[in-house]
């Protein structure tokens, strides 16, 4: 069960725009940096003041993606993103987990379930096959490649991906727009929750989290606010994320320097 710390940060557009919230925040990550889940959570608030706002890119998967998340393990965030993946591709390919349809089909739409036994076990298989927890507590990112394709052929199938670095947004938006999930290996990370906007207002609440992550993205919106003069005084980007956690489930990942992507990559089964 996730911990939050109630401290709660204000921030005006002005700084917004000349510091905190410019550009995505990247890092060079280490061979053996541990992804091992969300824990401890920071509160945090920003206001922007403008005269007019914009939302001119926008993008998510019509169905998105299944909601799993495995109660108690604190270190499986790679796993249940892993499964999380190979649930969305089970809709195209059902052998991937064994005896289970991963979805329920009502008319044209088609609702994801929310797991259970089936699912699970794929969580421990890739537990095992991705060395979770071996030499410290996590999943390195050559193990969540490595287990995946393990699973995968394991299913006869074919696991392929394609690097995103630290988050190239152009590519990125081209990976969901062809409907490939993306894995995102986070340094730290700012998940959206409940704000507010009276149209000259914007109050933007995040939780951050300051320990290493996997989540699956599937989307992306970009809100743009202009003052008076009708020039841009900001500008804010979201990631749609699954993100295997009992209390965010499906949100949206704060970018503009909230959140620090060590690489991404965009995921196809085959």
């Amino acid at each position: 069960m996730k911990r939050k710390i109630i401290a709660t940060l204000t921030i005006s557009a002005a700084l917004c725009s000349a510091n905190f919230c410019t550009g995505f925040l990247v890092v060079k990550p280490h061979a053996d940096t541990k992804y091992c889940g969300g824990v401890s959570f920071v509160t945090q608030s920003e206001t922007i003041n403008y005269a007019t706002k914009a939302r001119i890119e926008e993008f998510k998967f019509q169905w998105q993606v299944p909601i799993y998340f495995k109660l108690g393990e604190n270190t499986s965030c790679a796993n249940v993103a892993g499964a999380t993946a190979i649930g969305y591709y089970d809709r195209l390919y059902e052998n991937l987990v064994p005896n289970y349809t991963a979805y329920h089909q009502l008319g044209a739409a088609i609702i994801y379930k929310s797991g259970g036994p089936e699912v699970q076990t794929v969580m421990e298989s890739l537990y095992k096959s991705m060395g979770t927890d071996v030499g410290g507590a996590g999943t390195t990112f050559e193990g969540f490649q490595n287990g995946m394709k393990t699973y995968v052929q394991g299913q006869g199938y074919t696991y392929q991906t394609e690097d995103l670095g630290s988050l190239n947004f152009e590519k990125y938006k081209a990976a969901v727009d062809s409907g490939k999930p993306v894995a995102l290996f986070l340094d730290n990370f700012s998940l959206e929750t409940q704000g507010a906007d009276n149209g000259s207002v914007a109050t933007i609440n995040s939780d951050y989290c300051n320990t290493p992550h996997v989540v699956i993205a599937y989307g992306y919106r970009v809100d743009t606010y202009y003052n008076s003069s009708n020039q841009i005084i900001a500008e804010r980007t979201y990631l749609n994320v699954a993100t295997g956690l009992v209390a965010y489930r499906l949100t949206d990942l704060c970018l503009d320097g909230k959140s620090v992507i060590d690489r991404a990559v965009a995921i196809s089964i085959l």
